[in-house]
């Protein structure tokens, strides 16, 4: 399914218009980071997951667990803990672990919410990269 999307990515009419926007053939002429397909699978994945967990509640998410996320290549739920009223889903690559474990400090981030329910709060941990200039 993975190769499928990226598949569709790379041949969608929006991205070969941004390419012909900027006089390129590909997107990986526009920048060294769009080289590395697998990269540009795992946010595909991952930005799907992200609409698909808007629609759904907690009893979805552990059914999505059981289901799609156990042992696979691209595996975002990494756990979730279910105790009474208290609730906690693990979301991250592995990749992300080694880079944000390797940088000297990080920070925590309550405030951005993708989660669109009063019942859930969402915490990012991110950390600043001075060569992309950005928070990842």
């Amino acid at each position: 399914m993975i190769n499928n999307c990226l598949a569709a990515f790379l041949k969608s009419s929006q991205l070969i218009e941004f390419c012909r926007t900027h006089n390129k053939k590909h997107i990986s002429e526009i920048h060294v980071d769009f080289v590395n397909m697998n990269w540009i699978s795992a946010m595909i994945y991952k930005t799907r997951l992200d609409y698909w967990f808007e629609e759904r509640d907690f009893k979805d998410l552990i059914q999505e667990y059981h289901f799609n996320h156990l042992e696979k290549d691209y595996q975002y739920i990494q756990q979730i803990y279910n105790e009474d009223s208290n609730q906690m889903i693990i979301c991250f690559f592995i990749e992300q672990t080694y880079f944000l474990f390797s940088q000297r400090t990080f920070k925590m981030n309550m405030i951005f919410k993708r989660v669109k329910t009063k019942n859930m709060n969402e915490v990012i941990l991110a950390t600043y990269v001075e060569k992309m200039r950005k928070d990842i």
